[in-house]
């Protein structure tokens, strides 16, 4: 079993798991990952926290996977201001598409979740950012030698995202199925 009940999935970013954790409002004993997901138990976690959620309807279905019933998920995104003209970001769409994602994988009752201290934001682009562009952050991360063009390339488009994206936060709840219900794919 897991050591922690708190799992935080970060795709392609380079920033170290304390950093993340404190951006991120997690707890210290909170697990990070940032690739594969598939050694991890199902059914272990009570919240999990998924950063670039949109893009990632498999990332989203594995969060459900991995909570137990009743548990949270936390999905964190980059969503488009009013007249910003950001491909990467139309693929994200907004608070509307991030709660079709989540009803989609199988989770209920998605609601905002506002997150605090806006002094942590300059770190949440970059994560998000990162989780946009993963193989960026792969890059920035190893000793790669376009590791420089790499940073260059994500602080340009973090910069770019603070001007023209805001940060979506929504929780949602796997079901929490009573003994005895039966569950059938048919009615979904």
């Amino acid at each position: 079993s897991n050591m922690s009940s708190f799992l935080l999935i970060a795709p392609g970013t380079p920033r170290g798991d304390e950093a993340l954790r404190a951006a991120w409002e997690l707890t210290s004993d909170c697990l990070v990952v940032r690739d594969s997901t598939s050694t991890l138990t199902a059914g272990s976690f009570q919240r999990v926290t998924l950063l670039g959620a949109a893009a990632r309807s498999l990332l989203v279905a594995e969060a459900l996977r991995l909570l137990a019933p009743g548990g949270t998920v936390v999905l964190h995104e980059l969503g488009p201001l009013a007249g910003s003209a950001w491909p990467a970001l139309q693929a994200t769409q907004g608070l509307e598409a991030l709660k079709k994602t989540a009803s989609y994988a199988g989770f209920v009752e998605a609601e905002p979740t506002p997150l605090g201290v806006a002094g942590a934001d300059a770190g949440r682009f970059w994560d998000l950012v990162s989780a946009l562009y993963p193989a960026l952050g792969a890059m920035r991360a190893q000793s790669d030698p376009r590791a420089t063009e790499a940073v260059d390339a994500l602080a340009a488009l973090v910069a770019h995202a603070q001007q023209s994206a805001s940060l979506l936060s929504l929780s949602a709840t796997k079901p929490a199925y009573s003994a005895g219900a039966v569950f059938s794919l048919k009615s979904r």
